[in-house]
């Protein structure tokens, strides 16, 4: 079981299960998987032909969630069951 473990720039912290799988679209490495991902979670035309926001890094889906955006004013993190970090999403 997968964790997003999200905290804010002002120190608010956030839990969110995602299940036994997740995936992870990177906007800087996944250009065109980030912009389709993108436009859908917003499922709208008019979105289609606009620009995502600049401050969103990446996004996740996984088998308890549509769409969480991860945006580069948070530490985000997948953590594991036992607590651990299983990886750092946060901007740098």
């Amino acid at each position: 079981m997968y964790t997003l473990r999200s905290i804010t720039s002002e120190g608010s912290e956030n839990n969110l299960a995602l299940g036994s799988h997740y995936s992870y679209i990177s906007r800087t490495q996944s250009a065109e998987a980030f912009k389709r991902v993108y436009q859908q979670a917003y499922d709208s035309k008019e979105l289609c032909d606009k620009d995502p926001n600049p401050d969103c890094i990446g996004m996740i889906q996984s088998e308890l969630i549509n769409f969480v955006f991860l945006w580069k004013s948070e530490q985000n993190y997948i953590m594991t069951e036992s607590g651990k970090t299983f990886s750092n999403l946060t901007h740098r």
